[in-house]
């Protein structure tokens, strides 16, 4: 049993990467703005405050654009992954789960029903146990 627990485990975690990367991406995205907002308050000085800000900005532009490059790579690790599900809906909800980062079950069922898709929350949680399922399955026979 531990074993499977784990094996899931690691379904899940690879999964998550893509949410994962996206959020790393944001929190330097937010850190960016403040560098920019400090710097635009230094504008008028010339100092070395100013220069030592310029460098910070270019060093996490540059980190920017390698998590950028990182969480593409891993979204579309993630997706062609899930692509590979057998079934529709359990593709969709992987989908919705792991690929549309921050999505509540609320939102997911939300969602599914303006597809015309309607399931009760408890049948939405089944069906994702489910494609955990099928997800570990293909997971162990493409031996990851």
């Amino acid at each position: 049993m531990k074993n499977a627990e784990h094996e899931m485990r690691a379904v899940v975690d690879f999964l998550e990467g893509a949410a994962a990367a996206a959020l790393e991406v944001r929190r330097l995205r937010r850190r960016l703005e403040g560098l920019d907002e400090r710097r635009g308050k230094l504008r008028i000085q010339k100092g070395a405050a100013a220069r030592k800000i310029e460098k910070m900005i270019a060093a996490e532009r540059e980190r920017e654009a390698r998590l950028v490059s990182e969480e593409l790579a891993a979204y579309r690790c993630v997706e062609e992954f899930i692509a590979r599900v057998p079934q529709r809906a359990q593709r969709t909800i992987l989908r919705r789960r792991y690929l549309d980062v921050g999505r509540s079950w609320d939102e997911i069922q939300s969602d599914l029903a303006r597809d015309g898709i309607l399931y009760s929350p408890r049948h939405l949680q089944r069906l994702h146990t489910q494609a955990l399922r099928s997800a570990l399955k293909l997971w162990n026979e493409e031996g990851r």
